[in-house]
């Protein structure tokens, strides 16, 4: 069976690597350059941009400084509705 929430986590993880993954391109820094501007591993930098863990509040802002981009520009508002509740359209894609 399949745990809802997990896939949920999940979705949610590949989103934000994927928007982390862009915005390091778009910036032309390799995954090492912003491993070591954020103070991580470039293979944690890895690990976030394929979606296979969940990123800390302070590793997010740690990347965002380093890319010179508001948080709110890595966890889009296409991720919740009106009432601040994870969008059912995100969930469904």
């Amino acid at each position: 069976m399949i745990d809802p929430d997990k896939e949920r986590k999940s979705k949610i993880a590949k989103y934000i690597g994927t928007n982390i993954y862009q915005y390091r391109k778009n910036k032309g820094y390799t995954r090492e350059e912003l491993a070591e501007k954020s103070n991580l591993s470039s293979n944690h930098i890895y690990e976030l941009e394929m979606g296979n863990c969940m990123p800390t509040t302070m590793t997010l802002i740690d990347i965002c400084n380093s890319l010179k981009i508001s948080l709110s520009q890595i966890i889009d508002t296409k991720l919740f509705d009106k009432d601040n509740n994870l969008s059912d359209d995100f969930l469904d894609d």
